[in-house]
């Protein structure tokens, strides 16, 4: 079965998702720096605290997660289901 994603699509999520961990890779070093920080991506604001470093990691895998499969997609090696809805 082929994708059904064009080239484009992936292309494009695969910018987002490196778009997103480096947000994630600014809030891990901001939160390692101090108790609690505010980081302003120009299109939203966050408090982030220490406390979260864990919850932060963990996003980091599974951004990383997706980037994987995006990335599968577009050279060839990953696959994707249909399932159909009845």
């Amino acid at each position: 079965m082929s994708c059904p994603f064009t080239t484009a699509e992936i292309e494009e999520q695969i910018t987002s998702l490196k778009a997103l961990l480096a947000e994630n890779a600014a809030s891990m070093s901001a939160a390692l720096k101090s108790q609690q920080y505010s980081l302003d991506t120009g299109q939203t604001r966050q408090s982030v605290m220490r406390q979260q470093l864990s919850q932060i990691r963990n996003n980091r895998t599974a951004i990383l997660q997706e980037l994987q499969y995006w990335q599968g997609l577009l050279d060839g090696t990953a696959s994707t289901h249909m399932v159909p809805g009845f």
